[in-house]
């Protein structure tokens, strides 16, 4: 039982651990957003300089001014909402982690958030060949011991149930000197005339009903605990190629998408200088600036996904406990 609730203590710690990280997480992809949301409106700013300029030399009309102002105070509205949430989550961090709480009325924004890395070890994990035993697993020792203690707990009422059989054994010694007493004590203490006595006794339950429900539940128990462990340890092995897929995966999109945040970033600088020259519509300038923000935002949620993912691998293998306490240290 001791271990038992180790292990359920330790099974709390991981997911303390990991509602942190997404909390933490969180923050950081809402800084990201912000971000994002104020390179857009400076990118806005300066192109209704630049039609307001238009406008005025006569190379652009009031509609090409109102799209544009439309556009910038789209952008200022996402910037508002970005705000809003990272303002939320920011309290919510500040309440888990236990900050001060004067913390919450400061600029979250100004607070450093920087991302950990914990994929590449995740991902040197999953490239092995050999799957990690289940045994890491903190279910599946939870289980195991579950198992152990309701297979003890079945012979014990077996135990009480079952039939008893004794065998008893009883030798003695006889004096048969019918003069000399002290003669015949030294006879019998000597066991010169031995005798034998040997007695088997059977003790059968036969109305005994606490104990045959106590037998039945414990086997009961013995079997749900016995097919509990066996899903676990099936179980571990489907997540454990699950969960390496998908790390995979989000490791893939992660390059891509930062593939496509670099070219949305080339886009923009091209859209605007075609723009200056009259060769592209204010809606390619509008709409570029627009697609760079997205991604950026897509970009940074994919990297939280990615690195919670790069925990999960981690927990199923009982590594968040030794890093807790490498913390401590």
């Amino acid at each position: 039982e001791s271990d038992l609730k180790k292990l359920e203590i330790e099974d709390y710690a991981d997911e303390w651990m990991m509602a942190i990280a997404q909390v933490y997480y969180r923050a950081w992809a809402a800084q990201s957003d912000v971000r994002a949301a104020e390179a857009g409106l400076k990118r806005r700013e300066r192109l209704l300089s630049l039609i307001q300029k238009k406008v005025f030399s006569g190379t652009a009309e009031r509609p090409d001014l109102l799209q544009v102002k439309s556009a910038l105070l789209g952008s200022k509205i996402r910037l508002t909402n970005a705000r809003d949430a990272l303002d939320s989550i920011w309290r919510d961090l500040v309440v888990t982690l236990k900050f001060p709480a004067s913390w919450m009325h400061g600029d979250p924004l100004l607070i450093p958030v920087e991302l950990d890395n914990p994929a590449a070890s995740a991902l040197s994990m999953c490239q092995r060949n050999a799957k990690p035993t289940p045994f890491s697993n903190t279910g599946v020792r939870k289980f195991d011991l579950m198992k152990s203690a309701a297979k003890l707990g079945l012979e014990i009422a077996e135990n009480q149930y079952s039939p008893q059989l004794n065998l008893s054994l009883v030798m003695g010694g006889n004096g048969v000197d019918r003069v000399d007493a002290g003669e015949s004590q030294r006879e019998a203490f000597n066991a010169q005339h031995p005798n034998y006595t040997a007695m088997l006794s059977l003790k059968v339950p036969w109305s005994h009903f606490k104990e045959k429900a106590q037998a039945l539940q414990t086997f009961s128990n013995k079997e749900t605990a016995d097919s509990r462990y066996a899903q676990a340890f099936a179980q571990f092995e489907v997540d454990w190629m699950s969960a390496c897929e998908q790390l995979t995966h989000w490791q893939e999109k992660v390059a891509s998408l930062q593939e496509v945040v670099n070219n949305q970033k080339e886009r923009v600088t091209l859209e605007e200088s075609r723009f200056r020259l009259g060769r592209v519509p204010l809606v390619n300038v509008i709409q570029a600036g627009d697609d760079q923000t997205d991604a950026e935002s897509n970009l940074a949620q994919t990297q939280v996904q990615f690195r919670l993912n790069s925990w999960k691998v981690r927990r199923m293998v009982g590594l968040i406990k030794p890093y807790l306490e490498g913390l401590q240290k």
